[in-house]
């Protein structure tokens, strides 16, 4: 084997007892990595020579001690067969470069990055400390939140105020515990952002903020924590099973556009809880602000780009129902030529049985002018009796057919 080393790999090749005993002592995914292919590949090569595969919980029940019926390989009239042949990896070769890194993220505008650096030079901002003079929007939701407290508005534990009804509200949602907390949270937020020349605008239900000519809007939710109820704290035996309360973690989002959605999360964490950090929110705000003007300087492209693919979807419509009234219209002239020539066999037989009875000797006047009659019948039923010009003016005409209510031209189809 050392003799070797260095050299090109040589390929191995598997018979069936072979692979069946490779696939009953490593995982499939496993061996799948060793062969380098894919496990589904790996399953056909085995179907296909009938080779059996471990069942699913096959491995659990071999990790965990248990007894675990191993399939018996049925026999061959081939033994020896080859199933499957595979070169392995050359252990001296070079590894596999690594994946390209992701291209970095396009740079501030100068604003943005003037602003950036004028708050990481601020230094660490500190939570409003007291709750005196509280910026209005602030002070409206804490009573709102106070409200839906005493009248025991909440879901899930969350307290629930009327929006809209109460006027423009900061987008929160906390139990009753976290109030302070959030309170304490956005008058630091709002304060530190006028500091940095932003301006609260309270309009429409939720206030934003305009920094530098946009708009950020931030919304604060409590993840809720569920709790079930022993028999001895259930009241009855008809009362919730389980109890909702605040688990004191909070997630802040901010928005920097509508279509865009919310654009960065901040959660409490190991990294401290989110009233200690307002200085790396203001920085990432100031990071989802240029993702915003970005995503709304691609604007053009992308409408241009929808109104294409709109365009193609049209084209694509109009050429399925022109392929549909071509293929209705060809069922018609189908069908007209099949009573054509339905209508020319009778007319034949209606021809023959006159020119008989035209044949009759001794035909009186009566006669003579039954079978005018008759004859004139034949003319009306035969359709070849006044040529093909009949036929091809009558509808369904023979031919392409007209699509005059999409083009100027009523010869011309849809391209």
């Amino acid at each position: 084997m050392d003799e070797n080393r260095g050299g090109p790999a040589e390929q191995l090749s598997l018979t069936r007892k072979q692979l069946y005993d490779m696939v009953w002592s490593t995982p499939m995914l496993r061996l799948s990595r060793t062969f380098q292919c894919s496990s589904t590949w790996l399953a056909r090569i085995c179907r296909d020579a009938s080779v059996p595969v471990p069942p699913r919980g096959y491995w659990a029940k071999k990790r965990a001690g248990k007894a675990a019926r191993r399939q018996p390989l049925p026999r061959s009239a081939n033994p020896d067969e080859i199933v499957v042949s595979y070169t392995p990896p050359d252990e001296t070769s070079e590894p596999a470069p690594a994946p390209p890194a992701p291209p970095p993220s396009p740079p501030l505008d100068e604003d943005l990055e003037a602003l950036r650096r004028q708050i990481e030079q601020a230094g660490p901002i500190a939570p409003a400390p007291e709750f005196h003079q509280l910026h209005p929007v602030v002070a409206r939701t804490r009573s709102a939140l106070r409200g839906a407290e005493a009248q025991r508005r909440e879901r899930h534990g969350l307290l629930q105020p009327r929006w809209g009804h109460d006027g423009c509200l900061i987008e929160v949602e906390v139990s009753a515990t976290a109030i302070d907390r959030a309170v304490r949270l956005f008058e630091g937020l709002f304060r530190a952002l006028q500091q940095f020349g932003g301006k609260v605008v309270a309009s429409d239900k939720s206030p934003h903020i305009r920094l530098l000519g946009d708009q950020v809007r931030y919304s604060l939710r409590e993840r809720p924590k569920m709790h079930r109820l022993t028999p001895a704290e259930m009241k009855d035996r008809w009362a919730d099973r389980i109890r909702w309360e605040g688990s004191g973690v909070f997630d802040l989002c901010v928005s920097t556009d509508a279509e865009l959605g919310w654009k960065r999360r901040w959660r409490d964490g190991r990294k401290g809880q989110l009233e200690n950090r307002l200085q790396q929110i203001l920085v990432e705000t100031v990071e989802a602000m240029q993702d915003g003007r970005t995503w709304r300087r691609g604007a053009p492209a992308r409408e241009a780009e929808r109104q294409r693919k709109l365009a193609e979807e049209r084209r694509r419509e109009l050429e399925r129902f022109r392929q549909d009234e071509e293929r209705r219209h060809e069922r018609e002239r189908v069908t007209y030529l099949i009573e054509l020539a339905t209508q020319y066999a009778k007319a034949t037989q209606l021809r023959a049985f006159l020119a008989a009875c035209k044949d009759l000797p001794g035909r009186s006047a009566a006669e003579q002018r039954w079978i005018a009659w008759a004859e004139q019948v034949l003319v009306g039923i035969d359709p070849l009796a006044n040529g093909l010009a009949p036929i091809l003016a009558a509808r369904p005409a023979y031919g392409p057919p007209l699509f005059s209510y999409f083009t100027d031209d009523p010869t011309t189809s849809i391209p």
